[in-house]
């Protein structure tokens, strides 16, 4: 042979990209072989494009991650293509789904400088599409008769061809199995402590941590989940047992507010029986606060004559700046700016000059006094020891230690 013959040979061996190594190792996996699936021993195992360790490294992989052996030669393993591999053909050796040509490389990238891992011929049909990065190139699966190779020493026969598959549906099952336990723990947490029921999933978790030990990244999920569970749960158990706690001490308060309360109206009263009559001595000449022909309520009879004769000099003041208003007229104009408080009513029997009022509004959590109240409109002293929401417009509070209301309504 001349040496130009030579030199045509080896040209050719170069574009199209298959060396004579590569082609011996396909044929020698063909020989009489039984796949099987392998598990990688060590971590950043590469895989390569020929059964040598100068061939370009495709990718690399970790311990425990499966392959499928289906040949070998010498001392590496020929392996099936991962199912994440792609390849790229140029779209000008494409024409209608259908090679235009023969030995047309398929490359592992859309470039020129891209290992050749196949090579196609005139008539071959393809599915591919336009690649994103490059678009003078088409994305398509490998072709069937792709290999890549690993070497022996890194991996180990854990069973048949078709393991891989089960291994890979039983992981998928154990996927969704483990998204629909947490939906519905999710969904339970969203229940009322006494009407949840978890226990059941708790025990699905423990089952499925114990039942993947083929795959670690879903044991891993269902041991945190088991364990996130398990502490929501208490906690939302222990926040439980203190309201039942809290709702008894509550109730013991309740009857304790209203025995005393009971005791104080009956007090309260005899002080205003007494008001009363000093009242009804008084020649007062004051501008009546009701329609003098509107019988007054029996409740409001008894009003203190103080509070009255206040109330009756905070609306004369505002009548100064506002001719011709009528006192209703003046309430209805506090009760549209009015303050919304709330909490329980409890009567401030305590005789000290200029109090601000004669009724503590307190905190029902705390039992520490939000307001002094009064009221010669609302009916006050019906709603002493219960928890009450009023409407109210400030007043003085003569440097007492909380804001003094008065109250206009009762929600």
């Amino acid at each position: 042979m001349s040496k130009l013959s030579f030199k045509l040979i080896a040209l050719f061996t170069f574009f199209t990209g298959m060396s004579a190594s590569s082609l011996q190792a396909n044929a020698s996996t063909t020989a009489s072989f039984s796949p099987f699936t392998a598990k990688v021993t060590r971590s950043k195992v590469r895989i390569r494009l020929e059964p040598s360790i100068e061939s370009p490294i495709l990718k690399e992989v970790e311990n425990g991650e499966m392959v499928v052996v289906v040949g070998e030669a010498e001392e590496f393993y020929a392996l099936l293509p991962p199912e994440d591999t792609q390849a790229y053909i140029f779209r000008t050796f494409v024409l209608d789904d259908v090679v235009e040509g023969n030995k047309v490389n398929i490359r592992l990238c859309p470039t020129t400088d891209a290992p050749v891992i196949a090579q196609l011929n005139s008539g071959d049909r393809i599915q591919g599409e336009v690649c994103p990065a490059n678009s003078k190139w088409l994305k398509i699966p490998p072709p069937q008769s792709v290999r890549f190779y690993i070497a022996k020493d890194y991996v180990e026969k854990i069973g048949p061809a078709d393991l891989m598959q089960k291994l890979k549906k039983r992981k998928q099952d154990a996927s969704a199995l483990f998204e629909q336990i947490t939906l519905a723990i999710h969904e339970e947490f969203q229940k009322p402590y006494d009407q949840m029921h978890v226990e059941s999933y708790l025990q699905k978790l423990s089952k499925l941590q114990a039942d993947s030990a083929d795959f670690p990244e879903i044991a891993k999920s269902a041991r945190e989940a088991l364990k996130k569970t398990q502490e929501n749960y208490l906690h939302k158990k222990i926040a439980f047992l203190e309201s039942k706690a809290s709702s008894h001490s509550n109730m013991w308060q309740t009857t304790q507010h209203e025995l005393t309360a009971e005791l104080e109206a009956k007090q309260d009263k005899l002080v205003r029986l007494e008001e009363q009559i000093a009242e009804q001595s008084l020649k007062s000449v004051e501008t009546p606060l009701t329609n003098p022909s509107t019988p007054l309520p029996r409740k409001q009879t008894a009003l203190s004559t103080k509070w009255s004769s206040l109330e009756q000099r905070y609306f004369q003041e505002w009548a100064a700046k506002h001719q011709g208003k009528a006192i209703d007229e003046y309430y209805h104009e506090q009760e549209k700016n009015h303050v919304l408080l709330s909490g329980i009513l409890e009567p401030y029997t305590r005789s000290l000059k200029n109090k601000p009022g004669d009724f503590l509004l307190v905190d029902p959590i705390n039992h520490l006094p939000i307001a002094y109240l009064y009221s010669t409109k609302a009916p006050i002293h019906d709603k002493i020891g219960q928890s009450v929401t009023v409407h109210a417009y400030p007043r003085p509070n003569h440097h007492f230690a909380y804001p003094a209301y008065y109250v206009l309504s009762f929600e």
